[in-house]
């Protein structure tokens, strides 16, 4: 199985460049059975393009890096419970109107 420190280097050299020209970044949030979670940071975060991102850039590059390690990347939104519950605030107040 491969390293974080060998994916961090991958990500150093071919991903984190391109984010960077957008003003983004990338953090490595797990790696386990063969399935690596990242977030995207900075300007790349919540990006309507981040998925598109996300398979045609950074997977790409792990998956050629490491063939027999990483099967699949996906990407970890984390929501805030402060977001979240406005959200909810809002659906509830709009259901009253």
């Amino acid at each position: 199985m491969a390293e974080i420190k060998d994916i961090e280097e991958v990500l150093n050299n071919q991903v984190r460049p391109y984010l960077a020209e957008h003003f983004g970044d990338i953090e490595i949030v797990s790696y386990e059975d063969k399935v690596l979670k990242v977030k995207l940071l900075g300007h790349c975060e919540g990006c309507p393009s981040a998925q598109l991102t996300m398979e045609d850039l950074v997977e790409k590059e792990l998956k050629e890096a490491f063939p027999d390690d990483i099967e699949r990347v996906t990407m970890f939104d984390d929501i805030s419970d402060e977001l979240y519950n406005l959200a909810k605030e809002i659906l509830a107040h709009k259901r009253v109107l």
